[in-house]
């Protein structure tokens, strides 16, 4: 595996260096959740359910990256990934709705 997470440095530890640089980590974290709750519900998730899977999502994913990355190997990537495609496939999901042109 080369290189690493992009994102790992500013979600773990930045805040102790930098306020600036915390704060950068934390709008980047919550810009990616928010953006993936949105699209959960346009398939017709309340807002409640895909924040919560979005936060799921996005700390599996980075977790993943991190361990893959100290473990150099990608099965803990294939593996989160072997369990969300599962999940996924156990939803129940509605035709897009309409969205503004905005996003």
């Amino acid at each position: 595996m080369r290189g690493g997470c992009a994102l790992a440095p500013l979600m773990v530890g930045a805040t102790r260096e930098s306020e600036e640089l915390g704060n950068v980590g934390r709008r980047m974290s919550s810009t990616i959740i928010e953006g993936l709750a949105f699209h959960f519900t346009v398939f017709g998730m309340d807002s409640a359910e895909a924040r919560l899977r979005a936060e799921a999502v996005v700390s599996a994913v980075e977790g993943a990256l991190i361990t893959a990355h100290a473990l150099r190997s990608l099965s803990p990537f294939e593996s989160m990934l072997a369990v969300l495609v599962d999940k996924a496939n156990m939803l129940t999901v509605g035709a897009p709705k309409s969205v503004p042109a905005s996003h």
